[in-house]
């Protein structure tokens, strides 16, 4: 006896989900560096980074920081 089955999609989708958690951790990842060394300090570090080979320039961009990372910064006990 032959049954005629749907065909299943495969969509592939971007996870929004798993993105913006990747997003928040690394925000809270920034504003905890931020506020464990301290504005001097962590201007001193990325200064060091801006210096490096290519990879090291992209990580210093990416660590700089920002309003939301300063303002959650902020907002943590101090060490």
């Amino acid at each position: 006896m032959l049954v005629p089955v749907d065909k299943v999609r495969v969509t592939r989708r971007v996870p929004l989900r798993g993105l913006m958690l990747a997003l928040v951790a690394f925000l809270g990842f920034k504003a905890f560096l931020f506020a464990y060394l301290g504005p001097i300090t962590y201007a001193d570090r990325l200064s060091s980074l801006e210096q490096g080979n290519v990879v090291e320039q992209m990580g210093a961009w990416a660590m700089r920081p920002d309003a939301v990372s300063r303002w959650v910064a902020g907002g943590l006990p101090d060490f």
